[in-house]
C-alpha cells in the first residue's frame, strides 16, 4: 500500500488507499500524532518542548527552504511527547519527524 503525503496550511496529511472489502468495517477516527517535515530545509525555530501543551493550529516548528518560511502547526490539541533535537540552524530532511503529540 502506497501512502501519499500532502502538506497544506502547515499541516501534514497522509492519504492512504483502503482496500475494498465486502462487509462492514469499523474504524476509529484518524489521528494525527506525528508531524513530519514536508521539505528538506533549515530549522529556524522550535516553539515548544517535551511536555508543552498545544492547541490545534499552534505553530510548533518553523523551517526555511528556498528562502521561504514553512510553519508546522499542531494538527490537534495535545501535549508534545517528542520534539526534534536538531539544533536551530541545523538541516532537516524531508519526512523527518519534527514532533509527536499525545493526549492531554
Amino acid at each position: 500500500m502506497d501512502d501519499s503525503y500532502v502538506f497544506a496550511d502547515g499541516i501534514n496529511y497522509v492519504l492512504r488507499r483502503q482496500s475494498q472489502k465486502v462487509g462492514s468495517v469499523v474504524q476509529d477516527e484518524p489521528r494525527e500524532d506525528l508531524v513530519m517535515s514536508p521539505i528538506t530545509g533549515k530549522l529556524l525555530d522550535r516553539k515548544g518542548e517535551n511536555g508543552s501543551s498545544v492547541r490545534e493550529g499552534d505553530v510548533i516548528i518553523v523551517l526555511e527552504a528556498m528562502k521561504m518560511e514553512h510553519r508546522l502547526r499542531s494538527p490537534r490539541d495535545g501535549i508534545i511527547s517528542r520534539i526534534t533535537s536538531i539544533e536551530i540552524g541545523g538541516q532537516v530532511k524531508e519526512g523527518e519527524i519534527m514532533f509527536e503529540l499525545e493526549d492531554e
